[in-house]
């Protein structure tokens, strides 16, 4: 197997998934895609998964303060 010089082996592991997403910021898909020999839709849905990922922990988060805040503000 080839870690791509990433440090991970090269399965589609959620970690070996979110390094190739990071290495998308500031670059295009299709760069990534290149230059680590995946299909440009492979990493395409790597890096969506990534944002949805991020925004549901981002509005469960703020759920869970609303709920906590109006816990508070009836006394529990």
């Amino acid at each position: 197997m080839y870690d791509y010089g990433l440090g991970l082996v090269r399965t589609s592991t959620e970690v070996f998934r979110k390094g190739i997403a990071e290495r998308c910021h500031g670059r295009t898909i299709s760069d990534v895609a290149r230059e680590y020999g995946l299909p440009y839709t492979t990493v395409e849905r790597w890096l969506d998964c990534q944002h949805l990922t991020r925004h549901f922990l981002r509005g469960l988060f703020f759920c869970i303060l609303s709920v906590s805040g109006n816990l508070m503000s009836h006394g529990f």
